[in-house]
């Protein structure tokens, strides 16, 4: 904010001066008459310039001087509000200062038994919250809304609302381990599910741990993400998983960049031959903006290495999160 308001003061400045620079063009003789009268008024220097003159023109130059850099010492002519190739990055950190609301569409392939289309809807908005001067707390409430497929024969297809989570970690706001970000904290599971035969979840409560470690080097940003949700309410079977995200992302010119971030699940109240979930691939995305406002846009399609029985072979992802930038 403090940066904010010098550069607003510079800004005026800067319009105070080609203003006044403008008016002498515009209206040439009365500036003529106006320094003939301040030079027979001033006194003059050893050079024959008036002091009043000298002293205005070093103030322009000091003023166009600082007019024309900001805190980082780059020209604010050249500084964009919001640099699309930092909000890229911030977008692939999941405890990132930024207010963001993703929409993220998914579309598992050959699911199930009767080897059927299923699709969800994440919608996961980002909440930052300022703590104090060392730490934040990000909030990252997850609905999930199902189209889903039959699994068994003698079912139909479905469309309903799955159980909401929520993660939140607190973060400091210095680096630790060196160049690393850490987040911290719970991962809760409310059953909010509204499909037949517990196919969209648990009746279950659940919760558990959540944890992060991401960095941030160069053109890269990679990392991970943990949870592990136990059930301590209900009378639906024991919910025991654990979820592992890796994510990497390399980041180009003009917002584009090339991303990776699969989950990998266990159920480890399954079988042995049903707990895995594990897929491979990846995607390109870019930060745009529409209007004012920045705009992710990814896609990515992942193939399960291993899954359960009723899993899907592919999963095609398409994401549009919107961002709020201070």
């Amino acid at each position: 904010m403090k940066i904010r308001k010098i550069e607003l003061i510079v800004v005026l400045l800067v319009v105070m001066t080609t203003t006044a620079g403008l008016v002498q063009v515009a209206y040439p003789d009365a500036a003529g008459d106006k320094d003939a009268a301040t030079k027979t008024s001033a006194s003059k220097d050893a050079g024959g310039q008036s002091l009043q003159e000298k002293a205005t023109d070093d103030k322009d130059a000091a003023t166009k001087t600082s007019a024309s850099k900001d805190a980082a010492g780059r020209s604010l002519q050249q500084t964009p509000k919001h640099d699309l190739g930092d909000l890229a990055k911030q977008t692939q950190n999941p405890v990132a200062d930024l207010i963001s609301v993703p929409f993220q569409f998914n579309t598992f392939l050959e699911t199930g038994p009767e080897a059927r289309t299923q699709n969800t809807l994440l919608i996961e908005p980002v909440i930052p919250f300022h703590l104090n001067d060392e730490w934040n707390f990000i909030a990252r409430p997850i609905i999930t809304l199902i189209d889903s497929a039959p699994m068994m024969p003698d079912q139909a297809r479905n469309f309903g609302m799955g159980n909401l989570e929520f993660e939140g970690f607190f973060t400091p706001k210095t680096k630790v381990f060196g160049d690393w970000t850490i987040g911290v904290g719970p991962t809760l599971q409310f059953p909010t599910n509204t499909g037949p035969d517990n196919r969209y979840g648990s009746d279950n409560w659940s919760a558990g741990p959540a944890l992060l470690l991401m960095q941030s080097k160069g053109p890269w940003v990679f990392g991970g993400l943990l949870t592990q949700l136990w059930s301590y309410h209900g009378n639906d079977p024991e919910v025991n998983e654990t979820s592992f995200q890796p994510f990497i992302n390399y980041n180009m010119k003009d917002g584009w960049y090339l991303h990776s971030d699969p989950i990998i699940s266990a159920n480890w109240s399954a079988d042995s031959s049903q707990q895995w979930t594990i897929p491979i691939g990846g995607g390109i995305g870019r930060v745009a903006k529409i209007g004012e406002m920045p705009v992710n846009f990814r896609v990515a399609s992942y193939y399960n290495i291993e899954s359960p029985r009723t899993g899907a072979d592919w999963q095609v992802q398409f994401q549009i999160q919107f961002l709020f930038p201070e």
